[in-house]
């Protein structure tokens, strides 16, 4: 009896140390897996590669969650990974999660800079997932940010509202976005007519009238008043207008010439 009894015991403890053995090779295996995805495609931007990645990419998430802990250091740039692969792939409910959780994996001690970068990337996820009110809660997120850099802070909060507006716009009553441009068009005016910022601004708001305002004689009428506005602040500027700036008020100006004959 208790040679069977010793038998057993033995058996269990034998079981015991594979199945010990065989997760403990099964962890490094995953962690391996995770740090060459991360090493690899970390910095990867091109959706059609992480669109490609991203099966590779859920199946090592799974592995390594279950062997390692939330906080573990590969954590924060795998999580980015994850939430821009899911983004690329069309799984945008998933890709809202997943950049909540990015978003909070991050060290504390994280630029603000590149803390910006990454709110209004998670603001774009949810504003195509249709969770608008989380896209602006990212925005105000970075806007407070951009308060605290201490230079350009007016300039840096104009263009993250603009981005804001752009992103989110097309989720707003007519009314609250109006009011939004409105507010936004009196923040723009500490700029002078011939700054860069303002011509942004013009343009941003000419844009986004131009997609979301109601048809109306209204709509036409305020078209216009901007497209003056912006003629002057380029005159104003003259050579000093960016190609980007220069290719957004040509496309601008051929669409209210064939839209609204301004």
């Amino acid at each position: 009896m208790l040679r069977l009894v010793g038998a057993i015991l033995l058996s269990v403890c034998v079981s015991w140390s594979v199945t010990a053995d065989k997760d403990e090779e099964k962890s490094v295996e995953a962690l391996n897996v995770a740090t060459e995805l991360v090493v690899q495609h970390s910095g990867e931007n091109n959706p059609v590669t992480l669109k490609k990645l991203s099966s590779d990419i859920e199946r090592a998430w799974r592995e390594f969650g279950k062997y390692y802990p939330e906080d573990h250091i590969l954590m924060a740039r795998f999580s980015l990974l994850r939430a821009r692969s899911l983004y690329a792939s069309g799984k945008l409910q998933k890709a809202v999660a997943a950049w909540q959780f990015a978003l909070q994996s991050q060290p504390v001690a994280t630029e603000p800079s590149i803390r910006i970068q990454l709110l209004t990337e998670a603001a774009s996820a949810s504003s195509d997932a249709g969770v608008y009110e989380k896209a602006a809660e990212y925005f105000a997120a970075s806007r407070a940010l951009a308060a605290q850099r201490g230079k350009e802070v007016a300039h840096s909060q104009l263009y993250l509202r603009l981005k804001e507006l752009d992103t989110i716009g097309q989720g707003l009553e007519w009314r609250r976005l109006n009011d939004a441009l409105l507010d936004l068009r009196k923040f723009s005016q500490q700029f002078v007519i011939w700054s860069s910022p303002r011509l942004d601004a013009l343009l941003g708001e000419a844009e986004l009238r131009f997609r979301f305002q109601p048809n109306t004689d209204e709509k036409r009428l305020d078209l216009a008043a901007l497209k003056a506005q912006i003629e002057l602040s380029q005159k104003g500027l003259a050579d000093n207008v960016g190609p980007m700036q220069l290719e957004r008020l040509r496309t601008l100006f051929y669409a209210l010439e064939d839209h609204w004959q301004l």
